[in-house]
């Protein structure tokens, strides 16, 4: 398997995300989240996590 060969110019590219703003997303009318460098998701069962995640990922 040929590996093409990668430029020294080459950058990742990444991303920190400090807010979340969600309006009118599945279950979640509006809902601003201010995130830090490591923030977890903790809350009861269909309170909205995996929603939340979910617009995150649409958005990215």
């Amino acid at each position: 398997m040929d590996v093409p060969e990668t430029d020294s110019t080459d950058q990742a590219l990444n991303i920190l995300v400090d807010t979340i703003r969600i309006f009118g997303f599945r279950g979640i009318k509006n809902l601003e989240i201010t995130l830090e460098q490591k923030t977890l998701l903790i809350g009861p069962n269909n309170s909205g996590k995996t929603t939340v995640l979910k617009a995150l990922n649409l958005a990215l």
